[in-house]
């Protein structure tokens, strides 16, 4: 019905469409009764056509109300579990137990015939075993087999049981199979002859090993293919026919039947011999339908699946299955079902005494989320059942407290990671951003922060006739280290313009102690800082160092390894401190590598360290690769070696090569 402001209610075409319709079904069933020959009891069958779009319809608005008032609530919805877990079963037991019988016994039936032709393809399987431990001469290449070797496969054929007829082997050789060649029939044998001998090719898909069944010109085999080598491939095979039909009755006292393989006729010839089992089988058997699916052998591709029929009286199957206990079997079955008829009820008187406890919990929680979702984060629930539900209560009740104090954590947390932001790109801008290069010296750096910022460091200073490089790592990670890494930077960067020295390894001693003076009056107790400070002359070929505790820099030359360890402790440790420097003549070809400890510290899953010995065998085994190369080279197998463990320190490279 639907309703128009101020007017009553107005019918809808569906509802009009459907009182014709109703109107229609009653008026034609009532014609029908008084007079059932008349012509207008058609009006029966119009009306029932053209209520059937009416009862669809209003089954659909029927299961919408069924949903939005029965199952909202979750009263309801426990309630009617109940009724299916405790009312439903019981009534779908017994019919799914009858089926159940039904489905195992056919199941069985199947089993049995399934083991049946196992054993008649072991004996295939054996024949072949038999034919490969013999020795074939060069016949898997030549075609030419020994007498010998045919005579073992008819002595193979005669150990069959005598009660099955009509094995045959085929051996295919082929002597280059690598080149593409086809396999060749060499000869088919039976137990008592040989068949023939005509060089036929295998089909394209005889190449490795099969057991099953094959139809061939309308014959269907049990066949075993082994593959006896690359050059030879036997095929064993029985013709699926009545004697093996007898046979397999004869051992499972079944009734079995066969569908015939060629397609023509297969519904006809199944449809006459299911009906003439049925006719034959007594009120107490099982028709179970066991299906194969053959391959076709000039093809290798799977045809129709075809039925084998199979009658078997139940009592031959009950006395196979459970022999002198089926009367203890069939009284625990009661037993069982009993205890499971009683457990259901119990469940349900249980259940609807415990349901109004959780609903009305559960109802409680759902007031209180609204709250909640409109923002009253102060709203409470009040429970008194000392169970779960309570403890649920409360944590709702300690989830709303959070919730507001969550609310400013993240307020605080997105500032703060504003600013780390800016701090990341800050320290980004202080390292180089463009690596100098020149004829006589080819550079490669990078940085790798084990935090969003670190403590690593490094930089270049260029000069009229000289290069300047730094590299640095503060003591720690995280932003206390990069803000005295760029209070260390700015320090180095300023005395390195300021010392003048003509002799640089009075400048480079001059730049540590000035260094050291600073950062130890600027920093905390316990903040230090390791560096190497160099600079290249590009007219004599020289690099002029200074080492402050840091990891010794590798250097190659002519295929000799060296360290870079002249200089001095750590800087910032001591208010003074006498350093030492050395120069040294670099020569074309020549490569240094100076690096942070977060290099050879990398430690795997397994706890070890990348260490100095592995870094110095790298570099040894990649020195042709230019800087960036093997810069890239370094970090790749330092990466690899680590694995899935998190990075535990800033990772900082400078590969130096002299051109």
């Amino acid at each position: 019905m639907k309703l128009t402001g101020g007017k009553g209610s107005q019918l809808t075409k569906f509802d009009r469409y459907s009182l014709v319709s109703l109107t229609l079904a009653i008026v034609g069933s009532l014609i029908s009764w008084l007079s059932p020959n008349s012509m207008f009891s058609l009006l029966q069958d119009l009306g029932f056509i053209l209520m059937v779009p009416v009862v669809a319809v209003y089954t659909v608005r029927l299961c919408k109300w069924l949903k939005a008032k029965i199952f909202f609530t979750v009263r309801n919805k426990i309630l009617i579990s109940y009724i299916f877990i405790g009312g439903v079963p019981l009534g779908l037991l017994m019919i799914a137990f009858f089926i159940a019988i039904l489905l195992i016994f056919k199941q069985i039936s199947g089993v049995f015939l399934q083991n049946e032709l196992d054993d008649i393809n072991g004996t295939l399987e054996n024949i072949n075993t038999h034919i490969i431990l013999s020795d074939p001469g060069k016949g898997p290449v030549s075609g030419e087999f020994p007498d010998t070797f045919f005579t073992e496969i008819q002595a193979a054929l005669n150990q069959a049981p005598s009660n099955l007829q009509g094995f045959r082997t085929r051996v295919f050789y082929n002597p280059a199979p690598d080149q593409g060649t086809k396999f060749l029939m060499a000869a088919e044998l039976s137990k008592d002859s040989i068949l023939n001998t005509e060089k036929i090719s295998a089909p394209e898909w005889l190449s490795s090993d099969f057991s099953g069944f094959l139809a061939e010109n309308g014959t269907l085999y049990l066949t075993v293919i082994s593959r006896a080598s690359d050059n030879l491939i036997l095929v064993t095979q029985i013709p699926v026919n009545e004697k093996i039909i007898m046979q397999i009755e004869n051992n499972t006292y079944f009734d079995v039947e066969m569908v015939p393989v060629n397609e023509e006729g297969f519904a006809e010839d199944f449809e006459y011999i299911y009906q003439r089992l049925s006719e034959q089988s007594s009120l107490f058997s099982v028709l179970g339908v066991h299906f194969i699916r053959p391959i076709e052998w000039s093809s290798g591709a799977p045809i129709s699946a075809r039925p084998i029929l199979i009658s078997v009286p139940v009592r031959i199957l009950f006395i196979q299955l459970f022999s002198q206990s089926s009367r203890i079997i069939l009284i625990l079955l009661y037993v069982l079902g009993g205890i499971y008829l009683l457990t259901v009820l119990a469940s349900i008187i249980a259940g609807a005494k415990i349901t109004r406890g959780i609903t009305r919990s559960i109802n409680e929680i759902y007031i209180a989320s609204e709250q909640v979702q409109k923002g009253e984060f102060d709203f409470r629930i009040q429970s008194e059942n000392h169970d779960q539900l309570e403890i649920m209560a409360d944590s709702f009740n300690e989830l709303s407290t959070g919730i507001k104090h969550l609310m400013g954590e993240v307020a605080k947390r997105e500032r703060l990671e504003k600013e780390i932001e800016i701090a990341r790109e800050v320290q980004i801008q202080l390292l180089p951003q463009d690596i100098p290069q020149s004829d006589y010296l080819k550079l490669a750096a990078s940085c790798l922060p084990a935090q969003r910022v670190g403590g690593d460091y490094y930089d270049f200073i260029r000069n009229a006739d000289s290069l300047d490089l730094v590299i640095g790592d503060i003591a720690g990670k995280g932003i206390s280290a990069a803000l005295l890494m760029a209070s260390t930077m700015a320090t180095i960067h300023h005395t390195l313009n300021e010392k003048n020295y003509s002799d640089q390894v009075e400048r480079m001693i001059s730049v540590a102690e000035e260094v050291n003076s600073q950062v130890f009056l600027r920093s905390a107790a316990n903040a230090y800082s390791t560096l190497v400070i160099a600079s290249y002359n590009e007219n004599k070929g020289t690099l002029t160092y200074c080492n402050a505790g840091h990891q010794p820099p590798i250097m190659i030359s002519n295929g000799i390894a060296s360290e870079l360890n002249i200089g001095g402790t750590a800087i910032g440790l001591f208010p003074q401190w006498q350093f030492t420097a050395d120069t040294i003549n670099l020569k074309p070809g020549d490569t240094i590598v100076f690096f942070t400890d977060g290099v050879v510290e990398a430690a795997n899953q397994d706890d070890e360290f990348y260490g100095n010995d592995q870094l110095l065998q790298l570099v040894m085994d990649n020195i042709d690769l230019d800087p960036e190369s093997l810069r890239s080279k370094i970090i790749e197998s330092v990466m690899e070696w680590a694995g899935d463990e998190p990075q535990g320190d800033d990772i900082t490279l400078i590969c130096l090569k002299v051109q």
